[in-house]
């Protein structure tokens, strides 16, 4: 008996982290208008000055000169995000 208690409780403990994983996760998501296009459900950057700026996937997801998926982004000097792949970030 005291051995399904205790995996009871570690189910239940595994349970509560995934369920946490996935509300934080959520909360990257927010109502407001992309910085670049207007859409909605934008996740938060912050550029390198603090300014916060708002980004909707498919902004953030696509390299801004190739179109190929973004691995990194850089803030320019009007103090918004470049999102970048793998080849432009050496330039």
């Amino acid at each position: 008996m005291n051995n399904n208690k205790r995996k009871h409780i570690a189910a239940l403990c595994l349970f509560a982290a995934a369920c946490l994983c996935i509300l934080a996760s959520c909360a990257e998501n927010t109502s407001k208008d992309c910085f670049i296009c207007g859409n909605s459900r934008t996740k938060k950057f912050t550029t390198s000055n603090g300014t916060a700026r708002y980004y909707c996937k498919s902004c953030y997801s696509k390299c801004a000169f190739c179109g190929e998926k973004a691995k990194s982004s850089y803030t320019n000097l009007l103090d918004f995000h470049i999102f970048v792949c793998s080849k432009h970030k050496q330039l």
